[in-house]
């Protein structure tokens, strides 16, 4: 079953394909939404598409507002966070997300919810990050 959802034959029924700019993953059930993560990540050669798809799906998933991705950057006592996709949400595309190099938010090591979790390596679950003296 597992190849046949690698090469898109699910066996649930046919999802959205996975280049549409836009796709509604909120219809899909959850078994579904894993069926439709498996193939995005064994079939998107680029790396950037890929990890919007993932944050897509793992929003949903999780039922979250949005989610972001940073990359460590930085000599071992100055280490910082640089945003490489941003306020990805259910809805949003790949461009309206991804930093480029002059967009890119930079946290250091210890700030921030992000910059704390980067630090201690530790996830954090928050219902609400708005009432989080760290956000």
């Amino acid at each position: 079953m597992f190849n046949s959802i690698v090469q898109g034959h699910s066996a649930t029924r046919d999802l959205p394909a996975t280049s549409s700019p836009i796709v509604d993953y909120n219809h899909l059930n959850e078994n579904e939404l894993f069926f439709e993560l498996i193939r995005d990540i064994a079939n998107e050669l680029n790396v950037d598409v890929a990890c919007h798809k993932i944050l897509t799906n793992v929003s949903i998933l999780t039922n979250s507002d949005r989610g972001s991705l940073f990359l460590a950057r930085g000599p071992k006592d100055a280490r910082y966070l640089i945003s490489k996709l941003f306020d990805v949400t259910a809805g949003s595309t790949l461009e309206q997300s991804l930093h480029k190099e002059d967009q890119q938010i930079i946290i250091p090591f210890g700030k921030g919810i992000a910059g704390h979790v980067a630090l201690t390596r530790e996830y954090i679950n928050i219902p609400d990050a708005y009432e989080v003296m760290l956000f």
